[in-house]
């Protein structure tokens, strides 16, 4: 019983965690790189702290888990999409040897 006691905090705070990174890159919009680095540990804490939940059948921070998870990939989805508009003419121009668009 004490184990799961012990284990249950670290799981809950993972969870946490990673919907404050999704948070805080949603927030930061001016630095990309930064931006996706955030996205990628909230979407790495939450699906850890979500495998051990499951694992040790627990309540808590489930939730918290599918939030940081969910709104990341979500987040990622659009900024690549931003990305691709706005660069991709630029790159086929680049990629081409047109330079004249």
């Amino acid at each position: 019983m004490e184990t799961k006691q012990l284990e249950r905090k670290p799981i809950s705070l993972m969870a946490i965690v990673s919907v404050v990174c999704s948070i805080v890159a949603f927030f930061n919009l001016n630095n990309i790189f930064i931006n996706c680095m955030l996205l990628f540990l909230a979407i790495f804490l939450g699906s850890k702290a979500k495998n051990d939940i499951r694992y040790l059948k627990l309540k808590r921070g489930l939730i918290f888990a599918q939030i940081g998870i969910y709104s990341s990939i979500i987040q990622l989805v659009i900024i690549f999409i931003i990305f691709f508009i706005i660069y991709s003419p630029s790159i086929v121009c680049y990629l081409t040897g047109n330079y004249y668009h």
